[in-house]
């Protein structure tokens, strides 16, 4: 029987201890895996929206996980106009697919 592990996605290295695994801990890098995650999603300076018509206006959907983010934030499930003059003012590129 193997022993419950977990793999780091910042720094590749491989823990075995119990709590680490539990808490999705890394050690090495002193941060929780769902931390390291968002971090690099958020890294990622292009968010991908689809434009879709709705009860007669359109409305932009987000489609990968910054989108999602930025939407969650300000409590929504599409981004409007100035959502996305915001979001680009951060940096981000907008995709439209």
């Amino acid at each position: 029987m193997t022993e419950p592990s977990i793999t780091c996605p910042k720094c590749l290295r491989t823990s075995y201890n119990i709590n680490d695994v539990k808490h999705q801990y890394c050690g090495a890098c002193h941060e929780f895996h769902d931390v390291i995650r968002a971090e690099f999603i958020m890294n990622n300076k292009t968010i991908q929206v689809t434009k879709k018509k709705a009860m007669g206006k359109m409305l932009t959907y987000p489609e990968c996980a910054n989108a999602h983010i930025f939407a969650r934030m300000v409590r929504a499930t599409t981004l409007s106009p100035r959502n996305l003059k915001l979001i680009e003012e951060l940096g981000y590129k907008v995709e439209v697919k």
